[in-house]
Order: C-alpha cells, then structure tokens, then sequence
C-alpha cells in the first residue's frame, strides 16, 4: 500500500473481506466500510485514469459498487453508506457516458478528490487494521510468546475525508 499500487488493492481487499469473515468484531462497522469503500473505489477510478475500455471499467464498478446493494449490519450507518456508494457509482456511470465529463475529470479533479490525502486516509485505515489484526493475534499466541501489545485495544476512528463523491461517506457517532 505504501508505494500504493493499485494492482495490489484487490489482494487487499480480498485479504479485508476474509477477516472481516472470521473475525466480525475485529473491525467496527465505519472502519470497515470506510476502507473497503475507499479501496473499491481507488480500483475504479485506476481504470478510469489508465484509460481501460469502458466495458472493463463497467464490470468493475459493477463488481465493486453494484445497482443493489445489500442490506448491512448497522442500521444507523447503512444510509451514510449506501449513499456514498449511490453517489459514486452515479459519477462514474457519468464518466462511461461521457467522454468530455470523464476527460475534464481525470485531467482536474480525480487528483485532487482521490490523490495523496485520500491514500494516505486509506494507508492509515490499513494500518490500523493490521494493527487490530495483530493485537488479537497476540492474544491467542500461548502466554510465554506473545510480544507485547504497543497500543490500547479500541476500535478506529480515523476518518477518510476525501473531496468528492465518497466524502459523503462521514459518520457521526
């Protein structure tokens, strides 16, 4: 994630959802959404940058951000989600549609909406993920091994602001 190499955002995504699987409560629901948004979304919007057939970039939107979306958890945060999600998916059918709306876009604004602040907010998420990942890990590790643990045990709360359609994505507590 650090050289923040879009080709890699799928395997951690993959890797996301299967602990997300087996260990529901690892992560809240904000954190989890937020970071696998974000990565769903840096996926997109490279295809769009690197100019990859429309079809391509359909499927993927499709995959990641689907006409329905399925009921979550949480009840409270489900409407801040599925409308950050709406949204984006709503911009990037606009870019499929439009070819000088989707030049104007890469060329000026996907920079400055999904560009540095972005990743970082998403490093930091990964971070603190791994982190998590690694403290009940520890716990589970017979007493004479385990490291010590550097950090209080609680759940994220880093926010992922960035400037565009996915900035709906803020959650109140």
């Amino acid at each position: 994630m650090k050289k923040r190499d879009v080709q890699n955002f799928g395997r951690i995504l993959d890797f996301l959802e299967l602990t997300q699987e087996q260990v529901p409560d690892l992560l809240c629901y904000r954190h989890h959404a937020k970071l696998s948004t974000g990565l769903r979304g840096k996926i997109v919007l490279h295809m769009m940058e690197e100019k990859k057939p429309l079809l391509d970039v359909l499927t993927a939107l499709n995959s990641h951000f689907p006409p329905v979306f399925p009921d979550d958890s949480e009840a409270r945060n489900v409407f801040k989600v599925r409308q950050c999600k709406i949204n984006f998916r709503k911009l990037v059918l606009r870019m499929i549609r439009d070819a000088k709306f989707r030049q104007h876009y890469v060329e000026n604004k996907l920079q400055l909406e999904y560009g540095d602040a972005f990743m970082a907010a998403l490093e930091k998420l990964l971070w603190e993920f791994l982190h998590r990942l690694q403290t009940v890990h520890n716990h589970q590790v017979p007493e004479t091994t385990k490291q010590p643990v550097l950090a209080e045990d609680r759940r994220s709360s880093t926010p992922i602001r960035p400037s565009s359609e996915m900035s709906k994505l803020r959650f109140g507590s």
